[in-house]
């Protein structure tokens, strides 16, 4: 939240755009969220990129709290939960979700936010 305090005093607009890789249950979503509307009088977007797939190898990781995760991944729950959180941001903040993996969606986006 400094980060952004910050750059609200030094930025010359009053817009701003958050990329975050790795999204997860959205905990962070809303904290740019909060920043943005307390330093950017909710005018921003935020681009959220995740797999939100199951991606762990249980053989490496076969611990109880490493099997529960996995289990929520699989069923979606994860990406359910996401979806949840970010309804509390403000109608305002712009939220872009692309649900794949970093290296395959990364190179699309830079264009579009250096825009």
């Amino acid at each position: 939240m400094g980060t952004m305090w910050y750059l609200s005093q030094k930025c010359k607009h009053n817009h701003v755009q958050v990329l975050e890789v790795g999204s997860w249950c959205g905990a962070s979503t809303l904290t740019w969220g909060e920043c943005i509307e307390k330093y950017f009088n909710s005018n921003g977007s935020i681009t959220c990129v995740d797999a939100w797939v199951h991606y762990i190898d249980l053989g490496v990781n076969p611990t109880e709290d490493i099997q529960m995760m996995h289990d929520a991944l699989r069923k979606n729950e994860v990406f359910d939960v996401f979806k949840h959180n970010i309804q509390f941001l403000p109608n305002s903040i712009e939220i872009k979700i692309h649900k794949g993996w970093s290296q395959d969606i990364l190179p699309s986006l830079k264009k579009r936010l250096m825009t």
